[in-house]
């Protein structure tokens, strides 16, 4: 069910949400400096007057003489009238400050409307290769230690199924002069089935007849070698290579499946590729994960110097889950298991304050691992212009901005041609299943995956600050035992709710310091109130 607010008389919702109503949708923080506040309607961070930021959050709740007599010990009664009038003023002038504008959270697309959204768009198309694999990971959701997930097997994807998948998904995209298609072998290990891959290859450019196609490949990079790793290389593939460092925690995570270490074999194939292709420099991204315990001073003293890293596009860090003895998912394990967190990500304030990243640093290792770890939050600030032009307020009606539409920006395809929202579902389990290869993609079931996703946490959605700011709407996520669960949405809402206000502190900070810290993003301060 949809979350509403309603006034109505014989209503659930208490009187006093009548006046919350009016209050105006902000989050307020501060720095040693300033005070600052979050307009959610708008994504927009202020700077603020001290009177402002006390008084904002009385407005609408009290009236004009209560908020001055609960403020008169600080400020003149004057000033607090200024203060009042000031964001009436930014209201009507700015669209800023205004109270919240959404009254019901809900899916407001018809199936229809998601039908012609899944057949315009053209997802990443990720084939699962092969279930097998070289290494055997120690916190691998493969591994056989998660409950209610596959674990390594022997099935290949035939040539009928990835041929099926390229036909239904992509034969209609040829003629067309949009974004180019892509599509991604994944695994297990892909190479093992390296045959099935350069078929594909082959078939994608002749049916679709359009020499633009990207193709992408993650890797464990123990066969990234010889006939293959030239071929990736003339097709110009995008590789994601796993990888953890040092050599002795890459040879902990990450051994063979005999338990013998796989640093020297995965490091020396990398070393040859780049030797072999060297207009790959920069076209190679590392992905690692935090597996504790784990000493990021360490991780970045190996990087400091190394001559690869500069050869390396980038490097994207994911947390590790866990699962206890009876099966539940918990929350990601976090920045507390792991050694010298704190200490990197002083640095790397200290180096985004000092201009460090605006220049091009990719010998510096510090940077690739600093930047691989925190950059993300504040590009994403960046990315939806917080400090640029107010942008239209919050519709009545709302969706949450970062809700997955499954299908329509990745399509995974099992061994067996299922097909699922991406790589991180349960494959074990049919709620996140929305369709296959066979009978094409099923637009209900991708309505109702959406609809009880939003309909879970509705009513929670409706006074969160983070509403515009979401980035939690992924079902994968939250998927325990075979179902969607709001235990686990709540906990990674609230992390997400930590971490926001956390970079937006630390951003402002930053910012204080030197307003130019982040022009190679075109990052804009915001105006003060």
């Amino acid at each position: 069910m949809a979350g509403r607010r309603s006034n109505a008389p014989g209503s659930n919702v208490p009187a006093a949400d009548s006046k919350e109503l009016m209050r105006p949708l902000v989050k307020r923080f501060e720095t040693k400096r300033h005070k600052y506040v979050y307009d959610v309607n708008t994504c927009r961070i202020v700077r603020v007057l001290p009177e402002v930021w006390d008084v904002i959050d009385d407005l609408g709740l009290l009236s004009e003489r209560d908020i001055i007599a609960k403020h008169v010990s600080h400020y003149p009664a004057p000033q607090v009238v200024a203060a009042i009038h000031a964001i009436r003023a930014a209201q009507k002038t700015q669209g800023i400050f205004l109270p919240n504008q959404v009254r019901e959270i809900r899916l407001g697309r018809s199936q229809e409307r998601i039908c012609e959204q899944l057949d315009k768009r053209e997802a990443i198309l990720i084939l699962e290769v092969t279930e097998a694999c070289t290494l055997r990971c120690t916190y691998c959701t493969f591994g056989g230690s998660y409950n209610h997930r596959r674990s390594h097997g022997s099935r290949a994807m035939r040539w009928e199924v990835a041929r099926a998948a390229i036909d239904s998904r992509l034969g209609h995209v040829g003629k067309r002069r949009d974004d180019p298609p892509t599509v991604s072998f994944y695994g297990g290990e892909p190479l093992l089935n390296f045959g099935l891959i350069r078929e594909t290859v082959g078939y994608v450019r002749d049916a679709l007849g359009r020499e633009d196609v990207k193709f992408a490949l993650t890797t464990n990079a123990t066969l990234l070698k010889g006939e293959a790793a030239d071929f990736l290389a003339a097709n110009d593939f995008g590789i994601t290579v796993s990888l953890h460092v040092p050599p002795h925690i890459q040879d902990r995570d990450r051994p063979f499946c005999d338990g013998t270490g796989s640093w020297e074999v995965v490091w020396s194939n990398l070393k040859d590729f780049f030797n072999r292709h060297p207009a790959f420099d920069r076209k190679v991204v590392v992905n690692s994960v935090l597996v504790p315990p784990l000493d990021l001073r360490e991780v970045q003293r190996f990087w400091d110097g190394n001559p690869l890293v500069g050869r390396f596009a980038g490097l994207l860090v994911q947390p590790v889950s866990r699962e206890d003895l009876a099966g539940e998912l918990k929350i990601l394990v976090g920045r507390e298991e792991v050694t010298g967190w704190g200490d990197l990500y002083r640095a790397f304030l200290h180096n985004l304050q000092g201009n460090a990243f605006n220049s091009d640093s990719g010998g510096r290792g510090d940077l690739f691992l600093q930047r691989g770890l925190f950059m993300r939050p504040f590009s994403r600030f960046y990315n939806r212009g917080l400090a640029g032009p107010a942008a239209p307020s919050l519709p009545p009606t709302f969706c949450p901005c970062r809700t997955c539409i499954p299908g329509n920006t990745r399509l995974f395809v099992t061994v067996s041609g299922d097909y699922f929202p991406c790589e991180r579902c349960d494959m074990m389990s049919d709620s996140l299943r929305i369709g296959s290869v066979w009978t094409g993609l099923d637009a209900s079931k991708v309505r109702a995956i959406m609809a009880t996703y939003v309909g879970l946490s509705s009513d929670e959605c409706l006074s969160c600050w983070c509403l515009s700011y979401c980035s939690s709407g992924c079902p994968a996520a939250i998927q325990e035992r075979g179902q969607l669960s709001l235990k686990l949405k709540r906990e990674i809402c609230a992390t997400h709710r930590l971490e926001t206000l956390r970079t937006m502190k630390d951003l402002s900070e930053v910012l204080e310091e030197n307003p130019n810290a982040l022009d190679f993003a075109k990052f804009e301060d915001g105006e003060h109130t």
